[in-house]
């Protein structure tokens, strides 16, 4: 408890600030001119366009790709399969490019990417569905991969 009171003394300027970046904004986007389209696809749509290399995977601003490790990535797929929703996916058109940038939800393509389109993860690891531990997307029923590609997914896709 004491060291609870301690820290409740400790001075203000001791606390981590939150990097809110430039305190100016000096040329604000139009809000006129920002188009969002909200779509509703297949995963099995998604799986489609990364076989196909439609998804830049690696856009400048992104973060680094295969940051989950396997437990995360099968429990993401454990998750298909039990019939759970996703989190959004925000994806951007780019001028002159055929590709769709991935603004977030990079770490759950790649979990797609490595079960479904290169059939290099074995799920392992699962909370639910242990009948399903050490299989390869190929070990699945064709029950099983329907509903995986079937899955709808709420996609925003920023506009050129």
């Amino acid at each position: 408890m004491e060291q609870d009171n301690n820290i409740a003394n400790e001075p203000i300027e001791s606390v981590e600030k939150e990097d809110v970046g430039a305190s100016k904004i000096t040329d604000p986007y139009n809000p006129e001119e920002i188009k969002i389209d909200q779509k509703n696809l297949n995963l099995g749509f998604i799986i489609e366009m990364l076989e196909n290399e439609e998804i830049d995977l690696m856009p400048d601003f992104q973060r680094n790709m295969d940051l989950w490790d396997d437990t995360k990535k099968s429990r993401l797929i454990e998750s298909l399969l039990l019939g759970l929703p996703i989190p959004s996916f925000y994806f951007s058109e780019e001028a002159n490019r055929d590709k769709q940038l991935v603004v977030d939800g990079l770490q759950r393509l790649c979990a797609f990417q490595d079960f479904i389109v290169d059939k290099k993860l074995k799920l392992s690891n699962l909370q639910f569905l242990e009948s399903y531990k050490d299989k390869f997307y190929e070990d699945l029923s064709r029950e099983d991969k329907r509903k995986i590609s079937g899955t709808q997914l709420n996609c925003y896709v920023i506009q050129k």
